[in-house]
């Protein structure tokens, strides 16, 4: 008998309150969890849309209509250094002039799309990451035409906040001391992400080179190197560990898992009686959920549900109320759990599935749209994306979401 239910919704603590949403809890004042009080912008953009320009980063800044501005949002102070330009497509030594910016905004004709043999979006972002300033594109037609756009501007400034090392929200609900790791491999790379304190979220990660093109070979280093970290930022030993595969596992990474597991154990990484679990995340995937009411069909509720297997769940993470009905939306689709590896069964995949739909909402790149997958494997994918475009930021900077 296939059992089905809904997980409830993560509720998000800031620093001076809790919310549901992210975008309420921050326009009530909640202020950010944690980050940095003052943020210097660079503004690199070409000079014919420097009118454009000023509006946006002003209204982005000051605020206008119904947006409160960053700064009184996200409780920081804001310096913009501006360099024009006469094309963007030659920049020169200009990125050199914003050495020492937090952000650099880059603004680009819309046409700039990727892959194109002929673009200037991943060189822009290549140049500046070498300078260790992780960028934030924005396309001329939003700037023409959302520049007062409320939802265009949080998220905006949302991204800036990530990228300049600031965190806008933790899980309320008291979490296990454990690291959460995600893997993927793409692009001559094994990424492991790390996260840790989910109250009070810290972010980072580890690469390896893989001559793989799915499995990874060399998965134990990042791995153990990862627990290092988490170990490091708590402060203390970890009660255990779980890591999220993005896609299907092959038998030596199990293993590699496994041995992982007894290393970090005789390191005194872990606590004697500590807990670790491997499970894969898979998206692509054929079934859909779609739910009947009132004779109409909508996507389903967010958090849904259904236990195909023992340790085998269909898992919902996006749908109702950001996404209501299909004619409009698309049918979302869900996401595959599968238990793989555990030093304990007691802890079901149900369990695993709640965690895995809660840290698919903790995403700062947006408070309005939630991702498929949880943020440890979305963002180590995203990691593997700008490695293989040549887009790696100096170690001690990964503890900013560039990727957002």
């Amino acid at each position: 008998m296939m059992i089905s239910g809904r997980f409830p919704r993560p509720v998000f603590k800031f620093k001076k309150g809790t919310s549901v949403y992210p975008y309420e809890g921050l326009s009530l004042g909640f202020k950010p969890l944690k980050g940095p009080n003052k943020i210097t912008i660079g503004v690199l953009a070409e000079e014919k849309v420097r009118k454009r320009v000023e509006k946006f980063i002003y209204n982005l800044v000051d605020g206008g209509r119904k947006f409160q501005g960053m700064e009184r949002l996200f409780d920081v102070n804001l310096e913009v250094v501006w360099r024009f330009i006469k094309d963007i497509k030659n920049v020169g030594y200009a990125p050199g002039d914003l050495a020492g910016c937090d952000v650099v905004v880059v603004p680009l004709p819309s046409n700039m799309r990727l892959p194109d043999s002929v673009d200037y979006y991943i060189p822009l972002k290549q140049e500046f990451a070498l300078l260790g300033i992780p960028t934030q594109m924005v396309d001329y037609s939003t700037i023409k035409n959302l520049a007062e756009n409320r939802y265009v501007l949080f998220n905006f400034a949302l991204n800036i906040y990530g990228k300049a090392g600031g965190v806008g929200w933790g899980l309320a609900d008291k979490m296990e001391n454990y690291a959460y790791l995600g893997v993927d491999v793409g692009g001559g790379y094994t990424v492991v992400s790390i996260l840790v304190n989910l109250n009070s979220p810290v972010i980072s990660w580890k690469i390896e080179y893989n001559p793989g093109v799915e499995i990874s070979v060399f998965v134990e280093r990042p791995l153990l190197s990862a627990l290092l970290e988490a170990e490091k930022s708590t402060g203390g030993k970890l009660d255990g560990f779980i890591v999220y595969q993005d896609g299907r596992a092959h038998w030596s990474e199990v293993e590699a898992v496994r041995n992982v597991y007894e290393e970090a154990r005789a390191r005194n990484i872990l606590t004697s009686d500590s807990f670790y679990a491997f499970l894969e995340v898979r998206k692509r995937i054929t079934p859909r959920f779609i739910r009947l009411a009132k004779g109409r069909f909508y996507n389903p509720e967010k958090g849904v549900y259904f236990l195909i297997e023992e340790n085998y769940m269909l898992l919902s993470t996006t749908g109702y109320p950001e996404r209501g009905i299909p004619l409009y939306y698309g049918l979302v689709r869900p996401i595959l759990v599968s238990l793989i590896d555990t030093s304990s069964w007691d802890t079901t995949v149900l369990e695993h599935g709640r965690l895995v739909y809660w840290l698919s909402q903790l995403h700062w790149g947006s408070a309005f749209y939630t991702p498929r997958l949880p943020i440890t494997t979305l963002y180590a994918h995203r990691i593997c994306s700008f490695l293989s475009r040549g887009l790696s930021p100096p170690e001690e900077y990964y503890s900013r979401l560039w990727f957002l």
